[in-house]
Formats: C-alpha cells, sequence, structure tokens
C-alpha cells in the first residue's frame, strides 16, 4: 500500500532514467573554443561517432530495441519474460550497473502484458553459479505514468544492502504504470507473474545471474511477494525458488469486499479510501463484465477517473476527508461483485513450498498489526510458519528497522 514518496516520481538517483536524450542541431553556426573552430555539422558527426560506438558497447552487454515507440513498444517475444526495450537505468548505492527495461509478463488470466523493472547488479565479479537475485516489489506509488520509479527513499536502504550483500536486485514497477493498459492494483496473481518474469528478464538481460532467488516487498510490495512465493516453484519450474521477505504486509484485504454505503472516513487510516479506490478501478479494468460503476455515486466515479493520473500522496490528498462509503452507492456484500474482489485481493494462506519472514511494526496506522492476526492464524491453520517478527516502527518505518534481520534471513535460505 502507501510508500513514502513524493508526487514528484522516483528518488533523486532514479530520476531521468527513463528519459530519452534528444540532440538536435540549430542552423550552422562556428563554435570557438580557445581558438579552435568547429561547425556544428563536425560536431554533429561527433557526437553521431560517439553514440554510435557507445550504443554499440552498450548493445554488446544488452539487448536493446529498436523499436521507435518507446516503452509501449510490443517485443517479438511475448513469452514470460520477453524483454522489449532497455535503456540506461538509474544507479542506486551500491550497484556496479544499472538498467531499466520493458519486459513481457502476465495478467492473472495469463494474457501478455508488458511491465517495466530496474536491474541492478552489484559491483565485482559473479560468483561461480551467478548471482542469486532478489525481485523486489515496491510499496505503492500510484498508477500514474509520472509515479513510475518503483522505489521510494525509504527504500532505497534495503536495496543497497542487498547489492552490497551480493545479490543482483529486480524491481518491477507492476504492468500499466509506465506502459500501456490501466493498473491493476493489489490483484495479487498479477503482481506475483510481475515479480516472477521480472526475474526471467533479468537473466535474459544478463547471464552472469544465477538461478536462485527469493521476493521482497513492502505493504503492496509485501503483498505481490507472498503471493510470488505461493506460485513460484510451480510457475517458474527452471527457476530456483528459495524464500520471500515481506514488510508491512496488509491485512486480510478480502474486508474490501465487504465495503458498503454509510463506512464513514476513518481517523487517522483516511489513506484506506484511496487503497479502496485503487482496487474498484484495477478490477473495473480487469472485468467490466462486472459493471463496477453501478456500484459507484458520482464522487466514487469521479475519483476512480483520479486514480490514473495521480501519484499516491495526490491521491490521497484529493480524497482526504471521504470516507469508503462515499464511493459506494450500493454494497458489495451478497452482489455479483464479493466473490470477485476476494479472490483478486486475496492473500494466500498456504501453497507455501519456502520459508516466509514477515515483518511488521506496532506503531503501524494503515494496516495495523491487531488486522494482521486473521491471516497468520490461517496460515498457521494451514501449517505455514513463517519468521514473524515485531518492530518499534510504523508502516514505512519498519523497513530501515527490519532490513538487517532480513537479510540474515536471506543469507540462510539462499547462500
Amino acid at each position: 500500500m502507501a510508500g513514502a514518496r513524493c508526487d514528484g516520481g522516483p528518488p533523486r538517483s532514479q530520476r531521468g532514467s527513463n528519459r530519452m536524450v534528444n540532440y538536435s542541431l540549430v542552423k550552422e553556426k562556428v563554435i570557438v573554443d580557445r581558438g579552435v573552430g568547429m561547425s556544428t555539422r563536425s560536431i554533429a558527426a561527433w557526437i553521431a561517432g560517439f553514440l554510435a560506438v557507445a550504443l554499440a558497447v552498450f548493445s554488446a552487454v544488452y539487448p536493446v530495441s529498436s523499436s521507435a515507440g518507446g516503452f509501449g513498444a510490443a517485443g517479438a517475444d511475448r513469452a514470460p519474460g520477453g524483454v522489449a526495450q532497455v535503456v540506461a537505468g538509474g544507479d542506486v548505492q551500491g550497484s556496479g550497473k544499472a538498467v531499466e527495461f520493458s519486459y513481457w509478463t502476465r495478467w492473472a488470466d495469463g494474457e501478455p502484458v508488458l511491465s517495466r523493472a530496474h536491474l541492478w547488479l552489484p559491483e565485482g565479479d559473479a560468483p561461480a553459479g551467478g548471482w542469486p537475485v532478489v525481485s523486489y516489489a515496491h510499496g505503492t506509488s500510484g498508477n500514474g505514468d509520472q509515479c513510475v520509479g518503483g522505489t521510494s527513499a525509504s527504500e532505497e536502504e534495503p536495496l543497497t544492502s542487498l547489492l552490497r550483500g551480493g545479490y543482483a536486485v529486480t524491481a518491477t514497477f507492476y504492468p500499466g504504470i509506465g506502459t500501456p493498459d490501466t493498473p491493476r492494483h493489489l490483484d495479487g496473481v498479477t503482481e506475483a507473474h510481475a515479480v516472477i518474469d521480472a526475474v526471467r528478464a533479468s537473466r535474459t538481460l544478463d547471464s552472469r545471474l544465477g538461478s536462485r532467488w527469493a521476493a521482497m516487498g513492502v505493504s503492496q510490495g509485501g503483498h505481490a511477494a507472498l503471493n510470488a512465493a505461493a506460485i513460484a516453484a510451480a510457475d517458474a519450474p527452471e527457476l530456483d525458488f528459495r524464500g520471500a521477505v515481506s514488510f508491512s504486509t496488509p491485512p486480510d484485504l478480502s474486508l474490501f469486499a465487504q465495503a458498503r454505503p454509510g463506512v464513514p472516513d476513518i481517523p487517522m487510516m483516511h489513506e484506506l479510501t484511496s487503497q479502496v479506490a485503487l482496487v474498484l478501478a484495477g478490477i473495473r479494468a480487469a472485468r467490466p463484465d462486472l459493471n463496477v460503476d453501478d456500484y459507484l455515486t458520482a464522487e466514487g466515479k469521479r475519483v476512480l477517473g483520479m486514480t490514473n493520473t495521480l501519484c499516491i500522496k495526490g491521491l490521497n490528498e484529493a480524497t482526504a476527508g471521504l470516507g469508503i462509503g462515499d464511493l459506494l452507492s450500493r454494497p458489495i456484500p451478497g452482489s455479483p461483485l464479493e466473490a470477485p474482489l476476494q479472490r483478486y485481493v486475496a492473500t494466500p494462506t498456504s501453497g507455501y513450498a519456502r520459508p516466509l519472514f514477515i515483518a511488521h511494526g506496532y506503531k503501524d496506522i494503515l494496516a495495523p498489526l491487531p488486522a494482521l492476526a486473521p491471516l497468520l492464524a490461517q496460515m498457521a491453520v494451514n501449517g505455514v510458519r513463517p519468521d514473524f517478527r515485531i518492530y518499534d516502527a510504523d508502516h514505512g518505518g519498519v523497513v530501515g528497522a527490519a532490513t538487517s534481520d532480513a537479510l540474515v534471513f536471506l543469507d540462510r535460505i539462499v547462500r
């Protein structure tokens, strides 16, 4: 769910990573520098030669799409993990190489869809067998294309720690964010596919990545990491999945399907209205047959109309003072929307074949610790025993508080 970030997009270290530079030369003009004159035609020829060499070197390591369609362009290979386009990416501390790429993944129903992701490699040489990979899933940034970037400033700490610990890191943006199509917020199976297929694509981009991998995520990303963990072994048998880390895990999201008119704005938890709006916008795109608009008030339709243009900070501001009930004209419980919505947002409570690490802050207001109890209880009933730890932290702060413990966990299960 909400990650600590601003409406201005990605952190400073990542800004510009998705921009293509356009060199244009105006009318012929002589530029004199220390007595040496060069015409713009000469400069143009020099730049063209330099860029040709640079592109050849870059392409020798990474396949770059020749399409001029940007990140919306379709690569030839639509199989899960097929790479569509690659550009230079923004560094984070500890990375020896960084790229940003678009790749093919799948909606929940298996239909191919484009997503974007980062790939950061550690400094130095890869070990025998290749670098292990952590597929990182970020917290909610918002659905607008300007919200791309993948991680908040607070999330850079675990990324740096992973890289310095010898892990390659790929981080999906989720389908529809910075690519065509409407994002499907908290669609667990779609998130899982994006997390898994980012590993496939990253290994295509660089042969120094090994087959061992783990999932990690915060908030919405924790939901994605757990969904990926439940299907990873069967979905990607060619990879060696080792386990998952979830920070600030959302509680039982099927409670969203209990929403109805009259549910008020909850003090200190008003961001829930934004989350419900994002979920309803996502399932409306995924299942037009459910006629989600029939459940919305005029205010609800207005808010859902903003979800694809605002980042999460702006959406939270736009919904301040609005309760979940203000969005709805009829109850969801007992309606044809209830069961599909429950499946859409579900967090698996069984099916985990590898270890889990779940970290939560007792000061978390957005996803209060007691609300997590039913999820953990059902996991226990099903024989799932995660390494569950509580920290003196709020929703966003638990990432920093728990990173060192999470790395110990990863080293134990991956190495």
